[in-house]
């Protein structure tokens, strides 16, 4: 199997290899630093350049098909590091809690309390109120780690001010 994969890589151009490397890079940024998936569309757009400068090069779809799926096999390796990481409590992923409901706990009853600001509040970030993560809104930009009130609730969202 090794042997297989090592000769898929010999002939590869340096255009190939720069464009899937670049952009399995991208895909393994967006894993670690999720923003609005820009660097993920980016890698994905990279990857699939090329995977066709690899077939221009003269590589059978077999092979093709070999190189996709060992591309996938190392971005689902780095996903499971970082959810081991993530469970762990090394790296924090706030984007995850996103969407998440609060049937035990009301957003409601959260107005008037007081949290931080886990990422950038841009129209709408993560705090942390108590140890739980929370996706707020605010009419201004709240910088991170800037301490910010609940005002109100919006659409399954804290509407939040700075203090």
């Amino acid at each position: 199997m090794a042997d297989y994969i090592v000769n898929l890589f010999q002939g590869m151009s340096i255009l190939t290899i720069a464009l899937l490397s670049a952009g399995v890079l991208l895909c393994i940024a967006e894993i670690f630093l999720p923003k609005i998936g820009i660097s993920g569309i980016l890698g994905i757009i990279l990857i699939v350049s090329g995977l066709s400068s690899y077939y221009i090069d003269g590589y059978s779809i077999s092979q093709i098909i070999c190189l996709i799926s060992f591309i996938a096999l190392l971005l689902v390796i780095f996903i499971c590091f970082e959810l081991i990481l993530e469970a762990k409590g090394v790296i924090k992923n706030p984007n995850r809690y996103k969407f998440r409901t609060y049937l035990n706990n009301p957003l409601e009853d959260m107005v008037g309390n007081v949290g931080k600001a886990i990422t950038n509040i841009d129209l709408g970030g993560t705090i942390e109120i108590n140890g739980e993560l929370y996706y707020a809104i605010s009419n201004e930009p709240i910088a991170i780690g800037k301490i910010v009130q609940v005002i109100g609730v919006q659409n399954n969202s804290l509407i939040v001010k700075a203090q």
